[in-house]
């Protein structure tokens, strides 16, 4: 595990794939504006620099989730003292959910038939 200190938008990871976990801070009163624009800055820089990983995002802000701009792939819903909470899920791929659920079933299909080679019955 490393830690470090930097700005999140500029972060580009040597690896293509990883595990990344968010609590990222919520609006204070009267600063919901600047919270806003860092969700979207935090969905916009997984999208464009962290295809490949999974992200799971803590918090107990719909606008959070709602500004992050993904579909959650699981969620559960927790409690922080008396505050109710979710953490959800996130797959990041290139391309539509669509195009990578394709690539998978060509994948698996090629390795069945990988298995099947030089097979007698």
């Amino acid at each position: 595990i490393q830690f470090s200190i930097s700005d999140f938008s500029s972060i580009k990871p040597e690896k293509k794939n990883g595990f990344i976990l968010l609590n990222p801070p919520v609006a204070q009163r009267g600063n919901e504006q600047s919270t806003e624009s860092l969700f979207v800055m935090i969905g916009e820089t997984l999208k464009k620099n962290f295809v490949g990983f999974q992200v799971w995002i803590f918090s107990n802000s719909d606008d959070c989730f709602r500004n992050i701009g993904l579909r959650f792939t699981d969620r559960y819903e927790l409690v922080n003292g008396t505050q109710n909470c979710e953490i959800r899920s996130y797959e990041l791929y290139d391309g539509s959910k669509k195009d990578v659920r394709r690539d998978s079933f060509i994948r698996s299909d090629n390795r069945d038939e990988d298995r099947n080679q030089g097979r007698r019955f």
